[in-house]
């Protein structure tokens, strides 16, 4: 197109040019999906929260239920502080419990994420790379800390050349915050995104004891159009993921279809900072519901839940609970750590069965 007539200088000229560039890129601008445009809505500077669903005030779109069997593990701590779950309205098959755990289960909950979870075989994001020791990330932070005038290396693995550099710059502290995942039972490959069925590693008791209970728990609770009819019986802890997060650190929109029982519950655990929790449907142009999940709340997706889309846009800075902080673990160097370690992380347990069962989850 040729600029106006009137346009006579060649500055005239000039800027109609680039008005239309601008006008046309606008018009091609990429199409954001409802997901994709309240994930940017979390990570700006000052988001507003005001839509946000606190599982611990009061929201119209919370609606009560009790539990159908109490929750019983001593896992949650000697007194459980609460048999109340709430459904979602506009997100069948989503049930959540606020915070059943008491501070000291937290705490042991937290530390065995950190410590013994994290310890081979069990696999994290650093395996590709290098060689965890037997004991994990966690005693070289420990000894890193203490001042210890030598403390051992990381081995890179052989013919890893990008891993040795790695290896030459990062210390245990910044091998700990790079840590980003650890795999429970049977290990997933992140790039082909299958579990590796030949390696019979058992989810840890606590871990598995925990996800059965509340599985138990919420049998039978539904909502409009749908009831988790899955029979705890039928239920095994067989795998899971732990997720770390650093207050910087997001989870981009996806769906966790690698298992071969798309059936079963999903058990989600939250423990330390607070963070955003974007839930959708089948496909991201199902505009999502935002929850905030504090420390000890738990979410179970069943049915179609188990298929809808969620992420982390954000973690929230400044809300780690008093109980969980720098002088909440003990006063051993080791406790310390830890508290201090939870001023800026998130973690996220999540639990599932791999294997089908005979018992699936029927939608009336």
């Amino acid at each position: 197109m040729e600029p106006p007539a009137h346009l006579t200088s060649r500055r005239q000229r000039k800027i109609w040019e680039q008005q239309q560039k601008d006008n046309a890129a606008k018009r091609h601008k990429p199409h954001h999906d409802p997901f994709r445009t309240l994930e940017r809505h979390f990570k700006a500077p000052h988001p507003s929260m005001e839509d946000v669903i606190d599982l611990h005030a009061p929201h119209d779109k919370l609606i009560a239920v009790p539990l159908a069997h109490p929750l019983t593990s001593d896992v949650f701590g000697p007194q459980i502080t609460s048999q109340t779950a709430y459904i979602v309205k506009d997100i069948p098959g989503l049930i959540v419990i606020p915070n059943p755990f008491s501070p000291e289960a937290q705490r042991a909950m937290i530390a065995q994420c950190l410590t013994d979870f994290a310890r081979p075989p069990n696999t994290s994001n650093h395996d590709a790379f290098f060689k965890i020791p037997e004991t994990g990330l966690w005693p070289l932070y420990v000894a890193e800390q203490s001042g210890a005038k030598s403390i051992p290396t990381v081995p890179p693995k052989e013919k890893s050349q990008g891993a040795f550099l790695a290896n030459s710059l990062l210390s245990p502290t910044d091998m700990l915050r790079k840590q980003r995942w650890v795999t429970l039972g049977y290990q997933y490959h992140w790039g082909t995104k299958e579990y590796d069925l030949e390696r019979d590693i058992k989810v840890p008791s606590t871990v598995g004891e925990m996800a059965v209970d509340v599985v138990t728990a919420i049998q039978g609770i539904g909502g409009e159009g749908w009831t988790n009819s899955y029979q705890a019986n039928d239920f095994a802890a067989e795998a899971g993921v732990i997720n770390y997060y650093q207050i910087k650190d997001t989870l981009m929109a996806h769906v966790d279809k690698s298992e071969l029982n798309m059936e079963a519950p999903l058990v989600s655990a939250s423990f330390g900072l607070s963070c955003i929790y974007l839930l959708g449907g089948p496909t991201k142009e199902t505009p999502p519901v935002a929850l905030r999940l504090s420390s000890g709340d738990i979410i179970v997706m069943t049915g179609a839940c188990r298929k809808a889309y969620h992420g982390v846009p954000r973690i929230l800075e400044g809300t780690l609970p008093d109980y969980l902080g720098s002088d909440a673990f003990g006063d051993q160097l080791d406790g310390e750590l830890l508290g201090k370690w939870m001023n800026s992380t998130r973690i996220n347990l999540n639990i599932r069965k791999v294997f089908p069962s005979s018992t699936s989850l029927e939608t009336p």
